[in-house]
């Protein structure tokens, strides 16, 4: 599958599984992370697109991962 159809969901969960324990026993944390990216993740992509000049073009997954 190409990774542009994959979206920039699968990308964020994956790192989500990888952060450390210590910052999953804090109660809050994860919830307002889960919920910045979900509010910001989008509107970020939108404004690099309307707003920056790319050396390289990419795709939302490479942004998402840098």
């Amino acid at each position: 599958m190409e990774p542009g159809a994959l979206g920039t969901k699968p990308l964020i969960d994956s790192w989500i599984n990888t952060v450390p324990k210590s910052f999953i026993a804090r109660k809050t944390f994860m919830p307002t992370i889960k919920t910045l990216f979900d509010n910001y993740i989008d509107s970020m992509l939108e404004f690099m697109r309307k707003n920056c000049k790319e050396l390289v073009t990419t795709i939302d997954n490479n942004m998402v991962i840098n």
